[in-house]
């Protein structure tokens, strides 16, 4: 009855009614969501793809270099000099298939009319995990007043938005033991990807590693090692969010449990660079981030951490993650983005498109 039903109203709509059918059926399937049929987006953590007029993308010129300025200026707090994002530039009339799909992209309109919104940000847009931003303002002028106001959030959204597609791409092959043990004695669920193990777990603590190696010139093999301390607790007082007591609660716990070749060895904070702040947003809930440098006492060994203070108000718990890299041999941004993902991932996660 229900097939004659369709079968009389699709001939007076003028369509097959088996299509039609075949077409609910698949929409309701992906609750309306068809971004599974997209294609993936393609680059890695830390490259945007910046989309000009043509008269803009050549070397040098004003709106061009302040945007290689502000995206490939060092990033903070690293032993040596690595661009925080790497900048591909393409014009709008060539702007096709290969950047297209890109999983950052900036797109620069310099003749927008007066009244047009300043910043406009949308995902998915031709590919799936993409984030694609816009920016419109009028003539070279505006862009310069615009992106000083703009800079900081535009880049935020990017690098947000990496860091949720590798805690994404991490809980798709997780760690499963060690995810298990850190949840089991802090209470959080961690996106550990595969090859972290737990080296230690307390009272309201967990310590895991990751080591690994990458090939040398001449035959030579360097280490990568990644770890993520954790501890969890009540929340008593608002200075708990300052550097100093982040970095004061983090200290006996680093001398106990991170050593290096002996065990008179620890790992500190390297006092000789300032750490630096600020407050994020895990989803609209408050964090403190802390970025600086650590050193091993009584080695010479260090590299860069990142640390994340964030207070869960439905499990009425205080957690802290340190997270840091030592590799001594190869650059470290990349490394850096993934532990600061898996730090972050201790908060509030957005459902994955």
């Amino acid at each position: 009855m229900i097939f004659s039903f369709l079968k009389r109203r699709s001939s007076a709509w003028g369509f097959s009614w088996f299509p039609a059918g075949l077409f609910i059926v698949f929409s309701s399937g992906c609750d309306g969501n068809a971004t599974w049929m997209m294609k993936e987006a393609t680059g890695h953590p830390g490259e945007v793809v910046v989309v000009l007029p043509p008269a803009y993308v050549q070397e040098p010129n004003p709106v061009l270099d302040t945007l290689k300025a502000w995206f490939s200026r060092p990033m903070r707090v690293m032993l040596q000099p690595e661009a925080f994002y790497k900048v591909f530039r393409i014009d709008d009339a060539h702007f096709g298939s290969v950047f297209k799909y890109h999983r950052n992209v900036l797109l620069v309109n310099l003749d927008a009319p007066k009244g047009t919104p300043m910043l406009a940000m949308q995902d998915n847009k031709w590919a799936r995990r993409q984030r694609v931003v816009q920016l419109n303002v009028q003539g070279e002028n505006g862009f310069q007043s615009a992106f000083r106001e703009k800079r900081e959030e535009i880049e935020a959204l990017f690098y947000q938005r990496d860091l949720e597609r590798l805690m994404e791409d991490f809980e798709k092959n997780p760690a499963s033991e060690a995810v298990a043990q850190v949840e089991k004695a802090t209470g959080a669920r961690l996106a550990l990807p595969a090859g972290f193990f737990c080296v230690d777990t307390g009272q309201a603590k967990a310590y895991v590693r990751h080591i690994a190696e990458r090939s040398l010139p001449g035959g030579h093999r360097g280490v990568i090692e990644r770890g993520i301390l954790i501890q969890s607790g009540p929340y008593d007082q608002a200075s708990r969010f300052s550097v100093g007591s982040f970095l004061s609660d983090f200290a006996p716990v680093l001398r106990q449990k991170v050593h290096g070749a002996k065990d008179s060895t620890w790992m500190e904070v390297e006092p000789r660079v300032p750490c630096d702040s600020s407050a994020i947003s895990l989803n609209g809930a408050y964090g403190l981030r802390i970025r600086g440098l650590w050193r091993m006492h009584g080695e010479f060994k260090g590299g860069p951490f990142v640390g994340l203070r964030y207070f869960d108000p439905i499990k009425k718990k205080l957690f802290s993650v340190w997270a840091y890299v030592y590799a001594p041999a190869f650059n470290k941004r990349t490394y850096m983005f993934q532990v600061e993902a898996i730090a972050r991932s201790v908060g509030p996660r957005p459902q994955p498109d």
